[in-house]
């Protein structure tokens, strides 16, 4: 099996981004301040939009508009 993140989308709001990859049909989100470069959650789940939602909730970004942007290879 790949071992290598697949790259799936990223946001940037303010000083913290936002950032979701598949791995061996599992998809894991993780949210970092990028200005005190800490590391604020991470996590799995079970699609793309489950991350995107549990990243938004870790950085207390719910009920805001945020712009995904996709990365790396088409999944």
């Amino acid at each position: 099996m790949n071992e290598e993140r697949e790259h799936a989308h990223h946001a940037q709001v303010g000083d913290l981004h936002l950032e979701t990859w598949k791995a061996q049909h599992r998809y894991s989100w993780t949210v970092r301040n990028t200005k005190t470069h800490q590391q604020i959650g991470t996590g799995e789940a079970i699609s793309l939009d489950a991350a995107k939602l549990a990243a938004t909730a870790a950085a207390g970004l719910q009920g805001q508009a945020i712009m995904w942007r996709g990365i790396g290879p088409p999944l």
